[in-house]
């Protein structure tokens, strides 16, 4: 899964950097005033995932990143449509057993891929932009525990889906065609890890704080 994230990262790259290179071409004035893309973005977060007592204990090692492009539909409104990758560290439930002749991990790991529609509204005034929104996404989460049987290494995974929610508010300062942010994020998303943990769901959100950086075109 991370070397998917990394090759959606170069994608975005090589994306943007085509539109840059082809900014003498002007935005044609008939487009039936339909939204047209006006930015793409990259996002690198440190992710504080919730912790779960007695199921999903010790949160670390949380991180997210994502890749975005916005439609601007009105000079205050924006509509974003997200790619978004977080990667949390727990410790394995003392309830999780392989054996006699198996040593299961310390801990364990959850990688959550989210596909996102979030609603902007936005404020500008000369390079500074405020701005906030709340938006949907749909969640598909891989749980993975790490264990040796007999000195033969595997792993054990567990899937889930859900639909979550965000909230989200940043400020960002713009240059000529480009543009970096600080956003603050609430994530709420349920997993349901059976039979690895005892609980059907658990909150499996958390706060982020990003940096993000934007391609504008």
């Amino acid at each position: 899964m991370k070397i998917l994230v990394y090759v959606l990262f170069i994608n975005c790259f090589i994306v943007t950097s085509s539109v840059r290179a082809d900014d003498e071409v002007e935005q044609s004035s008939d487009d039936g005033g339909f939204p047209v893309p006006h930015q793409s973005y990259l996002i690198v977060a440190d992710f504080a995932a919730e912790e779960v007592p007695g199921e999903l204990d010790n949160p670390r090692a949380d991180y997210g990143l994502g890749v975005g492009i916005a439609y601007e539909h009105l000079d205050y409104f924006d509509m974003r449509y997200e790619l978004l990758v977080i990667d949390s560290r727990y410790n394995t439930p003392a309830s999780v057993s392989g054996g006699i002749f198996t040593n299961v991990s310390d801990d364990m790991s959850i990688l959550s891929l989210g596909l996102s529609v979030i609603p902007i509204l936005k404020y500008a005034v000369s390079n500074v932009e405020l701005y906030a929104g709340a938006g949907i996404s749909l969640f598909w989460s891989t749980l993975t525990i790490s264990a040796s049987t007999l000195g033969i290494p595997g792993t054990h995974e567990e899937k889930s889906s859900d639909v979550g929610y965000q909230t989200l508010a940043g400020i960002s300062y713009r240059f000529v065609d480009s543009a970096i942010a600080i956003e603050f994020r609430q994530l709420d998303f349920q997993v349901n890890l059976s039979p690895v943990t005892s609980t059907g769901n658990l909150d499996a959100g958390g706060d982020m704080v990003s940096f993000i950086y934007k391609f504008i075109f």
